[in-house]
């Protein structure tokens, strides 16, 4: 296997310190400057290598949605767990980077300089989500109609972005322990009866 190339090495790097800035600064405090200590180089290599500050926020995108997505599959589609246990881990245990990814997709959308075309590609990846997770639910039950299956996917999916927000936030986990709780909740009675 050939080695990476410098771009994709530095781009990686650029990436993983405008990840580590983000929870620091959010994302409208952290710019080229910050990222460039965080990564240890000159803002010129930023340049060179990325762009400009809304280059890097869409190579950011793109690189949560390419990693999101084949995890979200990846644990949606493991045939040694339960429906249940699936839906679980995909939305409510932590795993890798998710739950930060989806902090800082909130923070993008939420960022003073909102790009119509920013928040459009992060509503594509979260209907892709709901996507899947309707299809994966429908399967499961498929007596079900694909609305109920659909309402499900939804409501589950708003939990999840409310519970790691909470929790970012600092909410205490006993409060924050109703959210997977109520979801459970609401799994439970849609594979129970039809």
């Amino acid at each position: 296997m050939g080695r990476k190339s410098l771009e994709k090495i530095r781009t990686q790097q650029l990436l993983d310190a405008f990840i580590a800035c983000i929870p620091e600064n959010g994302v409208d405090g952290t710019s080229l400057e910050k990222i460039a200590e965080k990564a240890g180089v000159t803002r010129s290599i930023i340049r060179h290598y990325i762009g400009n500050r809304e280059v890097l926020i869409a190579e950011l995108i793109d690189h949560i949605i390419q990693t999101s997505l084949v995890e979200f599959d990846q644990i949606l589609n493991d045939p040694q767990k339960s429906m249940e246990e699936r839906l679980n881990i995909a939305l409510f245990a932590p795993r890798d980077n998710w739950q930060t990814d989806k902090i800082i997709l909130n923070e993008l959308v939420n960022a003073k300089e909102q790009s119509p075309a920013i928040q459009k590609r992060i509503a594509g990846l979260f209907e892709t989500m709901l996507d899947r997770l309707t299809i994966t639910l429908h399967k499961e039950m498929p007596q079900r109609s694909r609305e109920a299956a659909q309402e499900l996917a939804y409501i589950l999916f708003c939990i999840s972005m409310s519970q790691d927000t909470m929790v970012w936030m600092g909410i205490s986990p006993s409060t924050t322990r109703y959210g997977p709780s109520f979801a459970n909740q609401l799994i439970h009675t849609y594979l129970g009866a039809p």
